[in-house]
């Protein structure tokens, strides 16, 4: 392109937009020149500009690889109000004769713009006619899903490498909102980019004000947050951990005279496009939403964006807050924080994260569907196996890599494999399991930054500029953040959020038990620690195993396999045997800040040392049975947090006279059946039992 006049009129004619935003010129150059280009810019920064224009002044076609369906379809209705059939995409929403006219169009370049899945670079007839295309340069939108360290990796990306240099390697355009230093190196070396320019816009946006408020339990947190809607002016949205809390939240909101819309995953196509459109014309104003909405929503005018629940990394909560405040107006970005979160993200942490034990029971499912050409759909097996789709895709990407798979292209939705083997290749296996590892421990140490941020003193926005590796100081402007003007955070009146809280239920389970063997103390201690990964000190992980849930604690905790674990034990016991385990090098007892227990290394190949299941499990359910007055109430506790342990006993009250008790026991057994920590077997039999009890 000429010179930057050129780019000034040319971005008026096509675009209507009067000036750059940062960053946008430099990219939009070097695209140009033909480099090779990475760009962070901000939510909000303008991004799809950097590639949109350039490609609207070329000749041949732009092939966009992005894994957002939504924003592909949201992008090609804009572009072709200003320019008729210059753009369009492929994804698993397009028929096969539509796909076909698609790239018929693109090939005779008729078409400016090809929006593509990533899962499409595996198709032959996609392949075969992106060979003839003229490609002028790839763009990788959301390029952070390329990098095993960054927040969102998805394992289809890493084929976009192959794809550009069967095509002939042209000019490649890296786009991401949320890259930290490692993340960016990472994306040059995993899309072989040569001599980049790296182009950082300014990550600081002075008209954001972060807030951490902080609250001692998950059930104040309702009490807060609607004395905070109530406060807060303009649109807003409202992101909860689970869809169960969104339509809890949307409910209540709705109920006290909000206007509220609800999304997440588990609505309808129709019943998510309704919502979004609500809130995007102003009809509602308030979207309660799990992080499955706000991906290439364009509304400039959010007010506010408030977590209900702490994220598990510091780039996913900045990426969702930064969908505040576009229009460059005052915003308020406000995470509700408690210290149980810190423990149930880990938890989702952990299931989100394959093990090779989870690989190899996935391996066993899809190897039901078939051993040669098969098609599975990865929604099904995440459902069958408790477990979440991207376990399932992080697993399937480990099986290929270690030889157990040959995988196809994807058919509307669905893996398709060419070969499944019975079990991977033992020279190609190890590396696998030892990636996700270190894939697990990138998770968790995500995880303790955006603990960091939520315990931070210092400026909330310096805090941003320095994980993200921004240099430039930031602004000195009033109301910065909650640390820096106290003053101007929302009044919450404790005694509305006390009254918010429901009645709790009894802190403490007593199971008169025979004590459990050392062995199965000492795992219990372990796999506790392992959860709370320092949320805890002595104390708190003492009380949590004799069935007492500590003070500040959250009642989510009661949900624990290891709740009540060793409820039979005196606590100068339960302390003796932690302060063994750390002198024997199994946990570590840091107190910098505050007492807090982690596994040491030893412990955690300790941990891996499964422990035999308590023989006298049967013996002391009968004792309970016979001996206790109250059966019902010592079935009642059980059931508040089953554990493998007592599954024998909740199968034999299927068989009670009293249906009140085979109510409770099938209520247990459903919880076995319905929790991704509870091991497989246990699941399986414990769906099993539901089958046959009706």
């Amino acid at each position: 392109m000429g010179p930057v006049s050129s780019l000034d009129t040319a971005l008026a004619e096509r675009f209507g937009y009067p000036a750059f935003r940062p960053g946008q010129r430099e990219i939009i150059e070097a695209t140009l020149a033909g480099r090779d280009v990475l760009a962070i810019m901000p939510t909000g920064g303008g991004k799809s500009l950097t590639f949109q224009l350039p490609a609207l002044l070329g000749e041949g076609v732009t092939l966009v690889i992005s894994p957002l369906i939504a924003l592909m379809k949201d992008q090609v209705d804009r572009l072709t109000q200003r320019m008729p059939g210059a753009a369009t995409f492929l994804n698993s929403t397009v028929r096969s004769d539509q796909a076909r006219k698609r790239l018929e169009r693109a090939v005779a370049g008729t078409v400016r713009l090809l929006y593509v899945a990533p899962e499409r670079l595996r198709s032959p007839s996609f392949l075969d006619a992106a060979a003839r295309m003229q490609i002028d340069r790839i763009v990788v939108d959301e390029a952070h899903c390329v990098s095993e360290w960054g927040h969102d990796f998805r394992p289809d990306y890493l084929a976009i490498r192959a794809f550009a240099d069967e095509v002939g390697r042209p000019p490649i355009l890296a786009l991401t909102a949320t890259a930290t230093p490692t993340v960016r190196a990472d994306i040059q070396r995993q899309l072989g980019m040569m001599h980049p320019a790296v182009i950082v816009a300014p990550l600081d946006r002075p008209n954001l004000r972060f807030s951490v408020l902080t609250v001692p339990r998950k059930t104040e947190k309702i009490g807060t947050l609607r004395q905070l809607v109530a406060q807060l002016e303009g649109s807003g949205i409202l992101y909860t951990g689970t869809r169960r809390d969104a339509e809890d939240l949307a409910g209540g909101l709705a109920a006290a005279g909000e206007s509220v819309a609800l999304y997440h995953a588990g609505l309808t196509p129709k019943e998510r496009a309704i919502a979004q459109e609500q809130f995007l014309l102003g009809e509602r104003r308030i979207v309660v939403a799990t992080n499955a909405f706000g991906l290439g929503i364009d509304k400039p005018d959010v007010r506010f964006v408030v977590h209900f629940a702490m994220p598990a990394t510091p780039e996913a909560y900045f990426q969702e807050a930064g969908r505040a405040g576009r229009d460059g107006r005052p915003s308020r970005c406000i995470l509700l924080f408690a210290p149980v979160d810190i423990g149930i993200q880990r938890f989702l942490v952990q299931r989100d994260v394959p093990d090779a034990a989870a690989m190899l029971e996935v391996l066993r499912v899809i190897r039901r569907s078939g051993r040669g050409r098969v098609l599975v759909d990865p929604e099904q097996i995440a459902a069958e196996l408790g477990v979440s789709e991207l376990l399932v895709r992080l697993a399937v990407a480990g099986l290929e890599r270690g030889g157990a798979l040959v995988r196809g292209p994807d058919e509307l939705g669905k893996m398709s494999f060419e070969t499944v083997r019975s079990e991977p290749e033992p020279r190609r296996w190890l590396p696998v399991t030892i990636d996700a590892e270190r894939r697990r421990r990138r998770r968790l140490s995500l995880l303790w930054k955006m603990w960091e941020y939520a315990k931070s003193t210092g400026c909330r926005r310096a805090w941003w500029l320095r994980y993200f590796g921004d240099r430039t100081p930031p602004a000195v402007i009033e109301g910065c953040c909650d640390r820096c003007d106290p003053a101007g955070e929302p009044a919450i009146r404790p005694e509305l959020v006390l009254a918010a809280r429901p009645k709790r239920v009894a802190r403490s389970i007593q199971l008169s038990a025979q004590p459990l063997e050392e062995a199965q103390q000492v795992a219990a201690v372990l796999q506790l620690v392992n959860v709370l990964d320092g949320a805890y000190g002595r104390q708190g992980v003492s009380n949590i195993l004799r069935g007492r849930l500590p003070k500040t604690a959250d009642q989510a905790l009661a949900a624990l396999p290891q709740f009540g674990a060793l409820a039979g034990m005196r606590e100068a016991d339960v302390h003796t045997l932690i302060d063994g385990l750390v002198l024997a090098g199994l946990l570590d007892k840091d107190e910098t800040v505050r007492p807090r227990l982690r596994l040491t290394a030893l412990g955690r190949t300790r941990l891996t040392e499964r422990p035999e299941p308590a023989a006298s499990a049967a013996p002391r359910i009968r004792e309970v049975r016979e001996s206790r007055p109250n059966p019902r109430a010592e079935l009642a506790a059980v059931v508040r947090a089953p554990s493998p342990e007592v599954m024998p006993m909740l199968l034999a009250a299927l068989e009670d006279p009293d249906a009140r008790i085979r109510k409770l026991a099938r209520a247990g057994i459903r919880r076995l059946a319905l929790r991704p920590d509870i091991p497989l077997a246990t699941r399986r039999a414990a769906r099993a039992a539901l089958g046959r009890a009706g």
